[in-house]
């Protein structure tokens, strides 16, 4: 039987644009902010392709949405993150949304979930640090370059796979099938 491959994406900074809307950190904290995010519709259009034509060949891929939220506003900012997921990427289905609290470790997160993580897990994140652990944990990882993420300011570029969010949705369907060996 074909191994199954798992993309964990990333919500902020990855399939949405939360750069644009935030000018401090207190703004995250405004009710329905992460409900109103726009999408990077580039990247949510390439990846919903890419989940197409792996379900037309009969490719075992499996679409999560991995996200962190505030602790002291969870509960309401995690709603908010389903019902945008919903709206703008139905490919990934509601059972597959993996919410942790900001600070927690995702791939402690999936560990939890699935007892351990492979080479077949991927991670689709903008930010390194979260992609350098989920590397250490034994999967692999994808940097989705962002406006904003890749200027070498704070700390080394990341030197592993990446894609950019102004990529057409071709490219990077087409880019992720490779990383993803597809």
């Amino acid at each position: 039987m074909e191994k199954k491959i798992r993309l964990f994406i990333d919500i902020e900074g990855c399939i949405a644009r939360f750069y644009e809307m935030v000018s401090g950190i207190e703004e995250m904290y405004n009710k329905e902010f992460f409900l109103n995010l726009h999408p990077y519709h580039n990247v949510v259009n390439g990846i919903t392709t890419l989940y197409r034509k792996a379900k037309a060949n009969e490719i075992q891929l499996e679409l999560f949405a991995l996200s962190s939220a505030p602790s002291e506003i969870y509960e309401e900012v995690i709603e908010d993150k389903r019902k945008w997921l919903q709206k703008y990427v139905p490919a990934i289905p509601d059972n597959n949304y993996v919410f942790l609290k900001i600070g927690e470790s995702k791939p402690d997160k999936i560990k939890s979930l699935f007892g351990e993580i492979d080479s077949s897990f991927f991670l689709l994140d903008d930010f390194n640090k979260n992609l350098t652990e989920w590397n250490e944990a034994g999967g692999s990882s994808i940097k989705l370059v962002n406006e904003i993420n890749d200027r070498g300011t704070h700390g080394p570029l990341w030197r592993g796979d990446r894609i950019r969010y102004d990529f057409t949705p071709d490219k990077i369907s087409s880019e992720l099938s490779e990383m993803l060996n597809l």
